[in-house]
């Protein structure tokens, strides 16, 4: 079943033109105005978290947060509290993130690399609470990690408030999350999706409100996927976190035997007893195919050496001789230093589930932050001014994944931002208009600063296989 994750946050489906919005109070409800007079509620806060009450308030939102931010000459950071000040979100990821980063820059880092980059957009960090999550009817988006979303289903309260409880105890460690401690939280896939944003977007997909009757007693629970991402290696597949279950006592995880046939000829396993994992059970094993296909690899598993075989399960598994395209968001950040003592750090995002924007379609966002090195601290300051433009293009999708088509950009646009005086950080969208397919994007990014009277230039790009 195909579920929103949280890499959805900057997508919109509305286009909402360049009329100036506002915020009022009405009915002792928060809304939304627009200049043509249409209303709509603003989430709540429940529990700590925004909540919104389906998929259409929270795009309108989120289109609401991105338009405010790109066309104010404030501070981005200064147009989002006020956002939040007046929906009543006094916990967001943003502001605990923001207090934090002035405190520091206050005192000021040793060397850039020491300056923390957030992975999330501000805009994403407005609407997450300090444990990175936020709601959606009933659903819990949370980020676990910079891996793993997860979503908890809410049909279960007691169970979702065990499941959210628990994986914010994990948040709490130190260490590395790995997705072994977050299927533990619910070893039934019943409660929890568990996205892999490193690996082309695969899912745990629970069944909703649907157990098979009878219930069989042993499951096998774990995943299979190729290894095709962008960079990755080719006509290879991998089983991953992969254990037999015990349904009736209950959803006990196994340190099971298991025999796996890859479908191609080649010997695979018999009665090979797993033993990885963070818990030690869980069969991993990377297969290296002959040639591009698809084939069906198939497992089957005994609780005992030898056993008897409790279940057997198939899975289609297709591998290419290119590389396959990544669904996850990347992000590039890249230093100039200007001199000895001024520098500016410039970011490119991608982001996989777009939004519209002033009519185009907009695949990323571009950020541009000034510092300065006073004494032997770098420090965050407003520079005279700073600008940014931003230009996307892309190319049409062949038949083979990730192989450009013709050597000309399709229907490229500069989108600029005029340059704002006296800020310290400054954000714009990367539009492209189009109407076909892409494969390959590429945004380009032109960072200005100026000092005093003199303005400085640098360019950045960024592909990205969508």
């Amino acid at each position: 079943m195909k579920k929103t994750s949280i890499v959805l946050l900057l997508l919109v489906a509305i286009i909402f033109g360049a009329c100036k919005k506002e915020i009022v109070q009405e009915a002792n409800k928060k809304q939304l105005r627009t200049m043509n007079g249409t209303l709509m509620t603003m989430p709540t806060v429940q529990n700590g978290i925004l909540t919104f009450k389906d998929e259409e308030q929270f795009k309108a939102y989120m289109a609401l947060l991105q338009e405010q931010v790109s066309s104010s000459d404030q501070e981005t950071d200064d147009v989002l509290m006020s956002i939040e000040e007046q929906v009543g979100f006094s916990n967001s990821y943003r502001q605990i993130k923001a207090d934090a980063f002035d405190a520091q820059n206050a005192i000021g880092w040793n060397k850039p690399s020491e300056i923390p980059d957030e992975p999330f957009t501000k805009v994403e960090q407005s609407i997450m609470n300090q444990y990175k999550e936020y709601k959606i009817g009933d659903n819990i988006y949370k980020r676990m990690s910079s891996q793993f979303d997860i979503i908890i289903l809410g049909e279960n309260v007691t169970k979702a408030e065990e499941i959210l409880a628990g994986s914010r105890l994990l948040q709490e460690g130190n260490g590395t999350i790995s997705i072994s401690q977050i299927r533990a939280l619910d070893w039934s896939k019943k409660h929890l999706v568990i996205n892999d944003i490193s690996i082309n977007g695969w899912e745990i997909t629970p069944t909703i409100g649907e157990d098979p009757q009878p219930l069989a007693q042993w499951e096998l629970s774990g995943l299979v996927h190729s290894m095709n991402e962008c960079g990755g290696q080719l006509n290879k597949a991998v089983i991953r976190s992969m254990v037999l279950i015990n349904t009736i006592n209950p959803y006990t995880p196994l340190s099971a035997y298991y025999d796996v046939d890859y479908g191609d000829g080649s010997a695979g396993y018999t009665n090979y007893h797993a033993t990885g994992g963070m818990f030690g059970i869980e069969l991993y094993d990377e297969h290296q195919y002959p040639a591009a296909g698809t084939y069906t690899l198939t497992i089957k598993a005994r609780a005992t050496s030898n056993g008897q075989i409790v279940v057997t399960k198939s899975y289609q598994v297709t591998v290419v001789g290119g590389n396959l395209c990544s669904n996850a968001s990347k992000t590039k950040t890249y230093w100039h230093e200007i001199d000895a003592t001024h520098a500016i750090r410039c970011k490119l995002t991608y982001n996989k589930r777009r939004h519209w924007l002033q009519g185009k379609c907009a695949d990323g966002l571009g950020e541009v932050t000034y510092f300065v090195k006073e004494g032997s601290s770098w420090k965050n300051k407003k520079a005279t001014a700073l600008g940014l433009s931003l230009f996307s293009y892309g190319y049409k999708n062949d038949v083979v994944p990730c192989t450009l088509y013709g050597a000309t950009p399709e229907q490229s646009i500069w989108l600029n931002n005029v340059d704002d005086a006296n800020i310290n950080r400054k954000s714009c969208d990367a539009g492209l208009l189009r109407t076909i397919q892409l494969k390959w994007i590429t945004i380009e990014g032109l960072f200005k600063v100026t000092i005093g009277s003199h303005t400085h230039e640098k360019r950045f790009i960024m592909s990205v296989c969508d």
